[in-house]
């Protein structure tokens, strides 16, 4: 992640810190954003879609509702006061088809009606929406996404918000957890993922169940090392990982057994090694051969996995002996 780049940032000035100006420029920004509401939001450019149903988002995620939520998180601690009643603008939402047309989001806390709700629960709750709510998140229990967004990741925080009854997806999601820590995430893409983070992986199902264990030791595995600072990959490595640690000591024999002066004569070296092997295949489509046809050669890539000849071997003998 670049937290600063020239071309989107503003660079740090010496201003002094001055808590009056900054509530005066959020209550700039709010006016903005309150004035510009005509039965939600425009879609930003970029998140403009062919799969899109409205050019006015709804939903949490990149919608009115998270602009709504956002707005009256910012009245609740006294930042500014809002002109506008955005409750019928949630209730109508709840019940406006979802944001995009070749998904069923229905159930998701950021893309769909679970997340409206809970964020009308917030403004205006009442028995009628709690219940409905109620009914997305067990109905989300079984998702296969496990993460929070789409997941029952998502529905189960939503679900302890409120305090509706989520055991069964708590016990569903812990019983998807691999074998190494992490969860699998099935219908983002083409093919089962593994991601790391709070959106779609394993930290966002860590923050829904709570009390999982080994939690600290499955970040370590993962954490590398990026521009000399602790850092982890989007998506877990798909190879096998192998971690070492062994210690070696070394002593000359009686003088390290003297008391306090021994220690100047032994020796201890700890090595740490991690390791990851990662199987690289090439799926080809090929067609029954002929009872004349030459038998295929492997194909090798260039300077990688050379064939060696016993010409080859031989030079090497070569080239070792005195």
């Amino acid at each position: 992640m670049t937290l600063f780049s020239p071309e989107s940032h503003e660079r740090l000035t010496g201003t002094a810190w001055d808590a009056d100006r900054v509530r005066w420029a959020i209550a700039g920004v709010v006016a903005g954003v309150e004035a510009a509401f005509d039965d939600g939001w425009p879609v930003h450019p970029a998140d403009d879609h062919d799969s899109l149903t409205t050019k006015r988002l709804r939903s949490v995620y990149m919608g009115g509702a998270g602009v709504v939520d956002a707005l009256h998180r910012l009245a609740r601690r006294d930042f500014v006061d809002l002109s506008r009643d955005y409750v019928p603008y949630l209730q109508e939402s709840a019940v406006a088809p979802m944001d995009w047309c070749e998904t069923d989001d229905t159930r998701s806390l950021s893309f769909g009606e679970t997340g409206i709700r809970l964020v009308l629960h917030r403004l205006a709750p009442s028995t009628a929406n709690y219940d409905r709510l109620a009914a997305l998140i067990d109905a989300n229990a079984h998702d296969e996404h496990c993460e929070l967004m789409s997941g029952s990741a998502g529905t189960i925080l939503a679900g302890r918000e409120v305090g509706a009854d989520v055991t069964t997806s708590v016990e569903w999601l812990r019983s998807q957890r691999d074998e190494d820590g992490l969860w699998t995430q099935r219908g983002l893409g083409e093919r089962p993922v593994r991601y790391l983070g709070p959106a779609h992986g394993f930290a966002g199902c860590v923050l829904a169940l709570g009390d999982v264990g080994a939690v600290s030791d499955t970040v370590r595995r993962y954490a590398v090392v990026d521009d000399g600072l602790v850092n982890w990959p989007e998506v877990a490595g798909s190879g096998l990982l192998d971690n070492r640690e062994t210690e070696a000591f070394a002593s000359i024999p009686g003088i390290s057994s003297i008391p306090i002066l021994g220690n100047l004569f032994k020796n201890k070296v700890e090595n740490k090694q991690n390791t990851e092997l990662i199987v690289l295949v090439t799926p080809e489509i090929t067609m029954p051969l002929g009872p004349n046809d030459p038998k295929p050669e492997i194909v090798f890539p260039n300077d990688f996995l050379k064939r060696i000849t016993q010409e080859d071997v031989e030079k090497a003998r070569k080239a070792v002996k005195p």
